[in-house]
């Protein structure tokens, strides 16, 4: 520190000499200490300045040259001034040595922060004459150490969420693995009897051949297969949200796809009076995905164009490929989408009638298909406009199943 230099400094004390107003330096002795990085300010027994180094008048905002020959009180105010704070009397009435960490305002309204080492001086008569002050700034250390303390709350915080989120997820893996046991046995407790009633209800159909007992072996039989469908949905659906619904993809023809699609809903649409327009080229290239899974896609789709459009309606089925995909469409002329409605329509549970109203049944098909098209790495959207709605779904093709999940 400044002060232990200074003690050291027995020939610069004796070139020191009293005066009226204190002190006096040499023109060497204060080139040296207006050198120093700490402020220093020389303080006589009246309380006069009588030395202030250029490190101090930055510290302080004070101006040296307003400064040298006033009282210290006058141009730096401070509560410790006369009171029992004061370093002049404390240093004077036990020719002590102080140091303390202090806080001063500056005239701007900064405020430095420094270690204030301050130690008397003696004439050579051995008569205690001023105080030497040396003010180290601290404001950067003060800063970092704020920095590290605020770094270590956030660093104790961190962990503490870390710790929360490896608990939670530990938790969360406990629920999905209970989820999907128990998804495991609501299928086979499901599955088993209604095995058996198809089973049951094929052998009708094909032993009753008098009506009506046919007709109701028949509906006993697609009422079955309905039922299947809609549980092999719902578990698709349940599996697929905790991350268990994988895919088996591979080449796949969209011809072929769009193709068997079309033959399949062939009676029910002409049942309904509704016409079914294939529209899609020859040449379609191959596409990467599981073709079951895609098929079920479209089965989706088309099935509920059937359902949504009335006699004499019509629906047209397209594909083509386009940038790094397969872009397949199924138009239909039915009841439309209500804007309002149509961000709800890839929700489970969202099956809405012409008016936009919620109708029977668990909508499921399109929330399956959504999930679907995803693990595919594709989109599905839909377009309404008044009358008629457009479904609309992406595959990549087998050139770009790089870029694809493969499960």
């Amino acid at each position: 520190m400044v002060g232990d230099l200074l003690a050291d400094q027995s020939d610069t004390q004796a070139r020191m000499t009293a005066s009226d107003l204190g002190l006096a330096f040499s023109f060497d002795s204060s080139q040296i200490l207006d050198g120093l990085t700490d402020g220093l300010r020389i303080i006589d027994r009246d309380y006069t300045v009588c030395f202030i180094n250029k490190a101090f008048a930055r510290l302080s905002g004070v101006n040296p040259e307003s400064a040298i020959g006033k009282k210290c009180f006058d141009i730096y105010p401070s509560s410790f001034c006369h009171g029992p704070g004061c370093r002049l009397k404390k240093i004077a009435s036990n020719t002590g040595c102080i140091q303390e960490e202090i806080e001063r305002q500056k005239p701007d309204g900064t405020v430095a922060t420094c270690i204030v080492s301050a130690f008397p001086l003696f004439a050579p008569s051995g008569t205690f004459c001023a105080i030497v002050e040396s003010f180290c700034d601290i404001m950067k250390e003060r800063q970092l150490e704020r920095e590290i303390e605020q770094s270590q709350v956030a660093e104790d915080k961190l962990k503490e969420l870390l710790e929360q989120e490896v608990d939670l997820r530990r938790k969360l893996e406990a629920t999905l693995s209970e989820r999907a046991e128990f998804i495991r046995i609501i299928a086979h407790e499901l599955r088993t009897p209604l095995t058996a009633m198809l089973a049951a209800s094929d052998i009708l159909c094909d032993g009753i051949t008098s009506e009506p007992m046919q007709k109701l072996a028949k509906q006993v039989n697609k009422g079955a297969l309905d039922l299947s469908t809609r549980i092999n949905e719902l578990f698709d659906l349940a599996k697929g949200e905790i991350g268990m619904l994988k895919l088996r993809c591979q080449e796949v023809f969209p011809n072929r796809i769009l193709a068997g699609t079309l033959a399949y809903f062939a009676a029910e649409a002409k049942q309904a009076g509704i016409k079914l327009i294939p529209d899609w080229p020859d040449d379609l290239p191959s596409a990467w995905g599981d073709h079951r899974r895609v098929t079920e896609i479209l089965n989706n789709l088309i099935g509920n164009a059937i359902k949504y459009t009335g006699e004499n309606g019509q629906i047209t089925v397209r594909a083509r490929s386009k940038d790094n995909h397969i872009l397949f469409s199924v138009e239909d002329t039915g009841c439309g989408i209500p804007p309002e409605k149509q961000s709800q329509i890839f929700q489970a549970h969202r099956r809405l009638n012409a008016q936009g109203e919620k109708r029977d049944g668990m909508g499921l098909g399109l929330a399956l298909s959504k999930m679907l098209v995803e693990l595919h790495g594709g989109q599905i959207w839909a377009e309404s406009e008044g009358k008629g709605s457009i479904f609309s779904f992406t595959l990549p093709l087998l050139s770009n199943q790089k870029d694809v999940p493969l499960w």
